[in-house]
């Protein structure tokens, strides 16, 4: 009986925060809620144009106009990927943790530069991304395909793209401007870096 946790008192019960119906609609995220955009330096180059529905927190995506719809701090965020069949996500790495929860069968992960590690994910299988390793995701299906992607923390990611990626995105008129979002190259200033 001591390791019991007493209940609280019905004093305490009473102060505790009372949700309306409204209020509680803002915290769910329906399939028909999901705002696709393009989201990526890559999206213009051939075989690209992967896109993303934010679902919580500051995500992987570089396009300034995605919002999740859930944005206090969970430890993570969730949005979800959608790749056309045949359409890749180029060879990026990000500093976090990633999990990859595909919804169907058909999506190859590729890790490390030389892409010498290589495994096709069913629908739901669940692949955990280390940190700092380079990836590449192909949609090697027939349909197109959505995956849940989790990573870590409640701050924007800034997946950072091979210079491959990131001078043929330059040449096809795309950049990132100073806070990690896809810009026209026309638009920012040119201080010299070095994938020039």
């Amino acid at each position: 009986a001591d390791e019991c946790i007493a209940p609280m008192a019905a004093e305490e019960v009473a102060k505790l925060r009372k949700y309306s119906l409204e209020e509680m609609r803002e915290r769910i995220v329906l399939s028909s809620d999901r705002d696709f955009r393009p989201a990526f330096l890559d999206y213009a180059l051939d075989g690209c144009g992967a896109e993303v529905a934010p679902v919580i927190g500051y995500g992987i995506s570089q396009n300034r106009d995605h919002a999740a719809r859930i944005r206090n701090p969970h430890g993570f965020s969730m949005e979800w990927l959608r790749l056309q069949p045949g359409q890749k996500l180029s060879q990026f790495s990000l500093s976090e943790k990633m999990v990859v929860i595909p919804r169907e069968s058909g999506i190859r992960v590729s890790l490390n530069e030389n892409r010498d590690i290589s495994v096709m994910l069913g629908g739901w299988d669940t692949f955990s991304v280390p940190a700092d390793v380079p990836r590449t995701f192909v949609n090697e299906g027939d349909t197109a395909i959505e995956a849940l992607v989790i990573v870590s923390g409640d701050y924007q990611k800034k997946p950072v793209f091979s210079n491959d990626v990131v001078k043929a995105a330059l040449a096809s008129g795309q950049t990132l401007d100073a806070n990690g979002y896809v810009a026209n190259a026309s638009l920012i200033p040119n201080y010299g870096t070095a994938t020039e």
